[in-house]
């Protein structure tokens, strides 16, 4: 009897109950694809060149609680992707060492405000330590611009270009954001969100 499966047992699996992320440890990586106890029901999930792992929820706990048991620091080395990827969003940014490509796309790809909602879903220019321009269009028509020259003073600017109105100079509010998110793109989008939810104005 106790090779009995509950119904629940037979339920498909959705995106509800799912979690996706990636493990950013050569070792535990190994060991989690070789374990058929923990990656048995193992899927994954394409985006623009990365995979990423997805498991139900429930193996993702056991597989965590393993882990965690066997001395990994799982909050460093264990990246969950909280919200489904933005997979129409294009991403054409040119992103140098030290800042790190895949965590501005992964920014861009998660960012949404959640009453409208509105999306990224074009993200263009250039991010360097020498000098950043970044332009993001959001779902609604609105875009966003943001500019750091380090040759003139460390100075940037930010200007909003609400769809059918004039441009909105937030500059000075910037200085505020910056290295909140741990990446440009999604400054960009918390002091986007915050202005079109009238928390700073011009």
């Amino acid at each position: 009897m106790n090779n009995i499966k509950k119904f629940a047992d037979f339920q498909p699996i959705t995106e509800a109950n799912t979690v996706t992320f990636t493990i950013d440890d050569g070792d535990l990586d190994d060991k989690f694809l070789s374990d058929k106890s923990l990656s048995r029901n193992l899927d994954y999930k394409e985006d623009r060149g990365d995979t990423y792992y997805v498991l139900p929820k429930r193996d993702f706990d056991r597989f965590q609680d393993w882990a965690d048991s066997s001395g990994y620091d799982t909050d460093e080395i264990i990246d969950v992707i909280e919200e489904s990827l933005n997979e129409a969003a294009t991403f054409d940014v040119n992103v140098q060492e030290p800042f790190n490509k895949k965590d501005e796309q992964k920014a861009q790809n998660k960012f949404k405000i959640e009453a409208q909602p509105i999306t990224m879903v074009d993200a263009d220019g250039e991010i360097s330590e020498d000098t950043t321009d970044v332009t993001v269009v959001f779902s609604n028509g609105d875009s966003a611009n943001y500019t750091w020259e380090q040759n003139f003073g460390n100075s940037s600017t930010m200007i909003i270009s609400p769809k059918g109105s004039s441009d909105i100079d937030i500059t000075r509010h910037v200085d505020n954001y910056l290295g909140s998110t741990g990446t440009i793109i999604g400054d960009i989008g918390l002091i986007y969100k915050d202005w079109k939810q009238g928390k700073i104005k011009a």
